[in-house]
């Protein structure tokens, strides 16, 4: 029997974290694409208190970030790793995922602050009252909202398409 790693072996070309970093930016990637599907075919399944919606609101974001933080305390300087949210190379896609992350994100944050509005606002009255401005934020989105799903199903794809170019190198 023999001790070897599942993570090292020869033709390897990067180690563990990266890895588990595409594995969890493609997670994310394959539940945004099957939430916004199942709200586009399926809108009445798919409401704030589906499991798969639910589900999709903690763990989209979280794995991002956690792959992320991974990605970060994996380079050698991690206290620089800002330099790349604001100085983008158009002829590295390294330097284009990081700005499709930042969209991602973005994107992300405000679909599901629409979908799950009704939860945002109850806490929103509750805990912070001097907030009031957040209903009116979300109801900015209301009309553009068919545009904001078909987008976060784009963005989802390319970040999905992005993470498997990588994973397998």
């Amino acid at each position: 029997m023999t001790t070897a790693s599942a993570f090292h072996f020869e033709s390897l070309v990067w180690d563990w974290p990266i890895a588990v970093y595409l594995f969890l930016i493609g997670i994310s990637a394959g539940l945004v694409v099957l939430a916004v599907l199942l709200r586009q075919y399926y809108p009445s399944e798919a409401t704030s208190k589906s499991t798969l919606m639910r589900a999709t609101l903690f763990l989209a974001p979280t794995t991002v970030i956690l792959g992320l933080l991974i990605l970060i305390f994996h380079l050698t300087r991690p206290w620089t790793f800002w330099k790349l949210m604001f100085h983008y190379s158009p002829t590295s896609v390294m330097s284009m995922g990081v700005m499709l992350f930042q969209v991602y994100m973005v994107v992300l944050v405000v679909w599901l602050a629409k979908v799950f509005e009704t939860e945002l606002v109850a806490i929103q009255q509750k805990w912070l009252p001097r907030f009031g401005f957040i209903r009116s934020l979300l109801n900015l989105f209301t009309p553009a909202i068919r545009a904001i799903e078909i987008t976060m199903l784009v963005l989802a794809v390319l970040l999905g398409a992005y993470t498997g170019f990588y994973f397998p190198r």
